[in-house]
């Protein structure tokens, strides 16, 4: 849970300066930042903590934790509100290498 609320605090501000930060400091959940996303959206940081968390419980499975990726990245799957709309472009290719 603690991933998901830092992840969601840091959304809105994502890329910008600590300058930027240290004049306007985060002190409680934004929204329509970077990304323009909700207060409260978390990032695929948490998403595919979240999808790994749920395959673990399940034992050790690289095939599972990989589906569940890919389920994560066409579906949105354990993304904030359904979608994937933020993801780096090493994990992208990493993804689509595997499927």
């Amino acid at each position: 849970m603690g991933i998901c609320v830092g992840d969601a605090l840091s959304v809105p501000v994502e890329f910008t300066s600590r300058a930027e930060r240290l004049k306007s400091p985060v002190t409680s959940m934004l929204g329509y930042g970077r990304w323009d996303q909700p207060p409260g959206t978390w990032s695929d940081d948490s998403s595919l903590t979240l999808c790994l968390a749920e395959c673990l419980c399940e034992g050790f499975s690289l095939h599972a934790i990989a589906k569940s990726f890919w389920r994560w990245y066409k579906e949105g799957y354990w993304g904030a509100h359904g979608e994937v709309f933020d993801i780096g472009g090493t994990t992208r290719q990493a993804i689509v290498n595997w499927h």
